[in-house]
């Protein structure tokens, strides 16, 4: 083996092919840097990209549906941002079955006091908008189950 020989798990990592509610997930690096980074693509590090797209496997994210999952690259400076979207939490509530219902709200501030309010009412120019919230609920939990979006 030449030095520039690539290890059989350097060459498994470069390209992914799994499976996402039937649909078939194929990706490499050329085509994720080329369709699937917004922001600043070519400043994207090989890393990058195998870390996106290997986690997008192991999680069962599809970036080709869109809503589920980005890869955004602002600057050199920058580590790349992974970033689910909330169709890929909304997916996975939905498909388990002890899902109840969800509620969406925002958490929002009004000079010192912090807000929750659910569901989302009008605009009001005097809140600051601090981030999104869900409220979900499932069967035997007992407690509510809170996720933060922001």
């Amino acid at each position: 083996m030449g030095n520039n020989a690539l290890s059989k798990a350097e060459q498994n990592a470069l390209a992914v092919s799994y499976e996402v509610l039937g649909t078939r997930v194929e990706l490499d690096l050329q085509f994720v840097k080329k369709y699937l980074v917004r922001g600043r693509a070519d400043l994207t590090s090989d890393q990058e990209l195998v870390f996106f797209m290997n986690t997008c496997k192991m999680q069962g994210l599809n970036p080709l549906a869109q809503g589920e999952v980005y890869l955004i690259k602002y600057s050199k400076d920058d580590p790349a941002q992974m970033v689910v979207g909330k169709d890929a939490y909304l997916r996975r509530a939905y498909s388990n079955p002890d899902y109840l219902y969800k509620n969406d709200g925002i958490v929002v501030q009004r000079g010192q006091e912090i807000i929750w309010l659910l569901p989302v009412p009008r605009r009001n120019p005097d809140w600051w908008l601090v981030s999104g919230v869900l409220h979900a609920e499932r069967e035997g939990a007992g407690d509510l189950q809170r996720g933060f979006l922001r």
